[in-house]
């Protein structure tokens, strides 16, 4: 049974622990990657809330899917849309997105019968979007009542086969039963997200001190958290100086909408172009320390 937990699982990455622990890849979990790479050293993030910056801090990077992010530059500038970073960044996310499966922590025959779903969940879609289609078009222009009853019948009869289709593809995720070892995982991951829910500033001057402030950050962002922590973070930064000197301009809140925006296409517009690089501090220190 689920408590609450101070320090989060060992040997598992911030944006892992999302995706096993919401059983689903969603874009904060990404994002949570991205600050896991700047705790482990790879990048730097600074730069103002509306643009935080991205700079290469490894000239080799060990993690393949950074050299990817960066493609060749240095810096990366957020805030305003790229098709390339989009591109990049979609590259990256449907990486990420293979730890749904893992057989570590996804039992082998839930992973299979989850396929079956989504394929039969494809099929059945695209074959009531065609055929209601082509029915919808053979319809003559002023059908009589009797005519009018039997497209009615199967207009539901389509609509009802795209229904079951997308319900397919939208919930064949609950079909993926945990192994032990995630079973146990899980119990970990929702005691820490706990901790991070119910945090205050004292919590995160505490993890200031202990050199994980980056790493934590990581964290509330995988939990969907980034919100609630960069409040106590700006609490805590008015009255502690260890806190206030490893923090920058940008805050975790921010960053998660920065990604959002470099990577969707305004309405108005088809494509775009990122700016230049910079340099800068980050969030936190990275290292280890319990508390």
């Amino acid at each position: 049974m689920a408590s609450i937990e101070f320090v989060p699982p060992e040997g598992i990455e911030a944006w892992r622990g999302g995706i096993i622990h919401s059983e689903s890849f969603q874009h904060h979990h990404a994002v949570a990657w991205l600050l896991d790479q700047e705790a482990n050293g790879a990048i730097e993030i600074s730069g103002s809330a509306d643009e935080p910056e991205l700079k290469l801090m490894q000239s080799s990077p060990t993690d393949p899917l950074v050299k990817l992010l960066f493609n060749g530059s240095d810096h990366i500038r957020l805030g305003e849309y790229s098709s390339s970073f989009a591109k990049d960044w979609d590259a990256i996310s449907e990486k990420l997105s293979e730890a749904l499966e893992d057989t570590n922590y996804w039992e082998e025959k839930s992973r299979k019968r989850k396929k079956r779903f989504k394929i039969v969940g494809w099929i059945t879609l695209i074959v009531g979007l065609i055929l209601g289609a082509l029915f919808a078009i053979a319809l003559p222009q002023s059908p009589d009542w009797t005519t009018a009853a039997t497209v009615l019948v199967m207009l539901g009869i389509f609509a009802v086969a795209i229904g079951v289709g997308l319900s397919l593809l939208l919930n064949s995720w609950e079909l993926l039963v945990r192994t032990p070892r995630s079973s146990g995982l899980w119990i970990l991951l929702e005691s820490f997200r706990r901790f991070i829910r119910d945090s205050d500033a004292t919590h995160v001057e505490a993890a200031a001190k202990n050199g994980r402030l980056k790493e934590y950050s990581a964290w509330a962002t995988t939990f969907d958290e980034a919100e609630h922590w960069q409040k106590l973070v700006t609490e805590a930064s008015e009255n502690s100086a260890t806190v206030a000197d490893n923090v920058s301009s940008f805050s975790t809140a921010s960053l998660v909408s920065a990604v959002a925006s470099t990577r969707t296409a305004p309405s108005s517009s088809s494509s775009g172009s990122s700016g230049g690089g910079g340099v800068g501090g980050g969030s936190g220190g990275g290292g280890g320390g319990s508390w």
